[in-house]
């Protein structure tokens, strides 16, 4: 939305592929909640915010005229025409909200819903995962440009993995989070095999967001040489899916907290050992490699922690508009 290292040219721009990103996150909303109105409220938040920032861009080039004939930027002239465009648009605001003020406390409610609708998701890291997402993307647009992270955007458009689409609104999916939401200890061998079913379906989505924050990582560091497109190509090698886990762990440890390769790659029915006695679970290991043991309720744990960060990844686009009304609403509060 807003152009970070250059505010004088642009504030608004579209994010690539907002719509299409949002709309998966709200097929799941959809199949998630038994509540209607959730959904409603949902599809009507972001349509309002998007409907925002396309009128706002039209200003822009009253603002870059203003900036050109006077050498300054139009702070006051901005914050009262973003003011009066949200009145125009009938949102329903209070006239003591400023524009800015809104569009924030707006795209803050909508990585809000998760969290209403499965409630265990706040003794999680979701809030965390969020703010390093959050802190990546914030990097990202100082190092380098604001365009840089439209490219990307562009470039996950044009090279998105269906099948993770697919995966993550599926029926079977939604069956999963609500199976996380509602499982309660003690839980017993058959409860510990349908964790490890769900682990490793989340890890596969996991892995493949791994790639794109190891691209942010790079492009961030020292403008990567290569798209994403040709990255994603590379991380079916399972070594250079290990290396892209590894350097993101290395860079941001939250990412890799819930990710156990061994415990991702299990078979339930062959490659782990149940105690319910003891609750707990024995990974088999190989010839190089030992034996991994976990308690049942840390298997939980480890699940719940990886569906959290899997669906923080499905809110990148939210993510990046809330820090551009954050920075919008900082600068324009500034005279």
């Amino acid at each position: 939305m807003a152009n970070l290292t250059q505010p004088s040219i642009s504030y608004f721009s579209p994010i690539p592929d907002y719509e299409n990103q949002l709309l998966e996150f709200e097929t799941f909303i959809g199949k998630l909640s038994d509540d209607n109105t959730v959904l409603g409220e949902c599809r009507l938040l972001w349509k309002s915010v998007n409907q925002f920032v396309i009128r706002a861009v039209r200003l822009e080039k009253k603002w870059i005229g203003t900036k050109k004939a006077t050498g300054i930027n139009p702070i006051g002239m901005i914050r009262k025409d973003l003011n009066h465009l949200m009145y125009e648009l009938n949102l329903g605001v209070s006239r003591q909200v400023s524009a800015t003020e809104w569009g924030a406390s707006s795209t803050e409610s909508i990585l809000d819903i998760l969290p209403n609708e499965l409630p265990y998701l706040s003794v999680t890291n979701y809030r965390g995962y969020l703010s390093e997402i959050g802190k990546l993307l914030e990097e990202l647009v100082l190092r380098t440009k604001h365009s840089t992270i439209m490219k990307i955007l562009r470039e996950i458009k044009e090279h998105r993995d269906m099948t993770v689409i697919g995966q993550f609104s599926s029926n079977e999916m939604v069956k999963y989070f609500k199976y996380l939401a509602g499982v309660k200890s003690p839980l017993d061998r058959q409860a510990i095999g349908e964790l490890i079913r769900i682990y490793g379906s989340l890890c596969g989505i996991y892995e493949k967001d791994m790639t794109l924050a190891y691209y942010l990582i790079k492009e961030k560091e020292n403008r990567f040489g290569f798209s994403y497109k040709e990255l994603r190509e590379r991380s079916i090698e399972p070594r250079s899916k290990r290396e892209f886990i590894d350097y993101v762990g290395d860079n941001i440890a939250l990412f890799k907290q819930p990710y156990r390769r061994a415990l991702r790659n299990a078979d339930a029915h062959t490659d782990i050992e149940t105690d319910d006695q003891k609750r707990i679970v024995i990974v088999l290991g190989g010839k190089n490699r030992p034996n991994e043991q976990y308690s049942y309720d840390e298997v939980l744990k480890i699940t719940r922690e990886m569906s959290a960060l899997v669906a923080s990844f499905r809110l990148l686009v939210v993510v990046l508009a809330y820090n551009d009304w954050k920075w919008l609403h900082k600068l324009l509060a500034l005279k």
